[in-house]
């Protein structure tokens, strides 16, 4: 598709398509980060309930809701750059889902150990350190944390990749608007 020709914007044109482009970016990382905190809140109440059966008092929501924040923030860079597009699709939409996640977590995991060790630099810690504290601090609780990364991945690129197959407008439309569904028939039993 050609793209429209471009044409000379004044100074409030471009100042109103600066502020829309703002608007809609915002509210894509609050979206993205909301559904983060959400997954990632849970995670911790599940991790408190399971801590505080034994004793142990575990609250840290304010982590969620941090963590969402700058995930949310490093998805949304990494989507502008087309990371994910950058793939060979399958042509099947699961196959092509689980491959986006799978890169996207590999990624995340890479800028989430970065921001730790600026974050422990800036702190006094060595790299050592950080590294040793990372998710918890022992193996199964890293490769537990990527997993459930990958989990929470998942579903959100379903949704992308849906909304993008589907059309965004139709595809919200399916999911917001109340409508009669036409129920497939089961077969019937003898």
């Amino acid at each position: 598709m050609a793209a429209a020709p471009q044409r000379d914007v004044g100074p409030k044109s471009k100042r109103a398509v600066l502020v829309h482009r703002a608007r809609d970016e915002l509210i894509q990382y609050l979206a993205v980060s909301t559904y983060l905190a959400v997954c990632f809140g849970a995670l911790i109440f599940f991790k408190a309930a399971v801590l505080g059966s034994e004793g142990i008092e575990y609250q840290r929501f304010g982590l969620a809701l941090a963590k969402a924040l700058i995930l949310g923030k490093f998805v949304l860079v990494l989507e502008r750059l087309n990371i994910g597009n950058r793939v060979k699709s399958t042509g099947v939409l699961f196959a092509d889902v689980l491959v986006k996640a799978l890169l996207f977590t590999t990624l995340l995991l890479v800028l989430t150990v970065a921001e730790e060790v600026i974050v422990g630099h800036l702190n006094g810690q060595s790299v050592r350190d950080v590294l040793k504290g990372f998710a918890g601090g022992t193996m199964p609780e890293v490769l537990a944390t990527v997993v459930l990364m990958f989990l929470v991945l998942v579903p959100y690129f379903a949704y992308r990749e849906l909304a993008a197959a589907l059309g965004e407008a139709t595809f919200s439309q399916l999911l917001f608007k109340r409508q009669r569904l036409k129920r497939a028939q089961r077969p019937q039993r003898r």
